[in-house]
């Protein structure tokens, strides 16, 4: 039986989505950007992607949060924590090759601060991660964004500035609970540049995930 993909290369391939997603509608559109498009492009780019990776898995887009949490952790007495927005759904979700889920992904377009575009997101991610006896191992948010050039600061600067920014953000809601680390691609283009990226959410070391 394939081994599992590891989590370097599941990362790896939601980088390269957002990346392939950016060039083909370059190519589309005659030379616009991505911003100039729609999340769920980008969606199904990650999903390709990450399906392309080797290993054994599977994956559900718009996936149901309330019936992730029942298949990630089984029966539930309660309300399950609001901040899970257990009516919504989740953007990806990335299954164990044995029918269990592994991995929450939310993607979100056209990224520029922390507060109004990625805390639900990453609350969320944590939150399910939080959980006990889940089978999730790991959660992701991966975002696009990108900055035309200013007369003091270059849109590279600008975009490693966001995403210090949202990084940090995260790690000081949630570091003691999780480790929450990141990683970024930044592409220059015409008089500006723009970035993929992801912030990563997984249990501290020594955990049984």
């Amino acid at each position: 039986m394939p081994r599992q993909t590891p989590q370097k290369l599941i990362i790896e391939a939601v980088l390269d989505g957002i990346d392939d997603a950016e060039n083909a509608y370059e190519r589309w559109s005659d030379g616009e950007w991505l911003a100039y498009s729609a999340e769920h492009l980008i969606s199904g780019f990650v999903a390709r992607s990450i399906m392309e990776a080797p290993g054994s898995k599977f994956i559900t887009i718009e996936q149901s949060c309330k019936a992730a949490i029942k298949a990630a952790c089984g029966e539930r007495r309660g309300r399950l924590a609001q901040a899970t927005r257990p009516a919504g759904r989740i953007d990806i979700l990335l299954w164990w090759a044995q029918d269990s889920p592994r991995a929450a992904i939310e993607i979100k377009h056209n990224v520029y601060n922390y507060e109004g575009q990625c805390g639900a997101d990453i609350n969320r991610i944590a939150k399910l991660l939080l959980m006990r006896e889940t089978t999730l191992q790991f959660g992701l948010f991966v975002f696009y964004s990108s900055a035309d050039d200013g007369r003091i600061k270059k849109a590279e600067d600008k975009l490693e500035t966001r995403y210090r920014s949202i990084l940090s953000r995260a790690q000081s809601a949630w570091g003691k609970s999780l480790r929450v680390e990141g990683t970024k691609r930044v592409h220059r283009y015409g008089n500006g540049a723009w970035a993929s990226a992801c912030i990563v959410l997984k249990p501290h070391r020594g955990s049984s995930r």
